[in-house]
C-alpha cells in the first residue's frame, strides 16, 4: 500500500497528462485550447483556495498544485481533490 500512496498519484497524473496531450494535439487551435484550459484550471484552483472551506478542501498555492492546475486544467484540480480524499 505504501508504493500505491507514493507512486500512484504520479502514475495517475501522468496518465491524465498523456490523455490531455492527445486531446490538445487533436485540436485545430492547440495553443488557444491549452491557454484556455490552463487559465480555467488556475482560476478554479484560486477560487478553491479562497472559498474551499465551504466544501472542506482548501488547496495550498504551492508550485506543484499550480503546475497541475495549469497543465491539466480543471480535471487536474478535481484530481487534487480526489487525491486528497483518497490518501487522507
Amino acid at each position: 500500500m505504501d508504493w500505491m500512496k507514493e507512486n500512484g498519484c504520479m502514475l495517475l497524473l501522468a496518465a491524465i497528462g498523456v490523455c490531455l496531450l492527445v486531446f490538445y494535439l487533436l485540436r485545430k487551435r492547440r495553443v488557444r485550447t491549452f491557454l484556455l484550459g490552463g487559465t480555467t484550471g488556475l482560476g478554479s484552483l484560486i477560487l478553491l483556495h479562497i472559498y474551499g472551506g465551504i466544501i472542506g478542501f482548501t488547496p495550498t498555492l504551492s508550485v506543484m498544485n499550480i503546475a497541475v492546475s495549469v497543465f491539466l486544467g480543471v480535471p487536474g484540480v478535481v484530481l487534487l481533490y480526489v487525491m486528497e480524499r483518497l490518501f487522507q
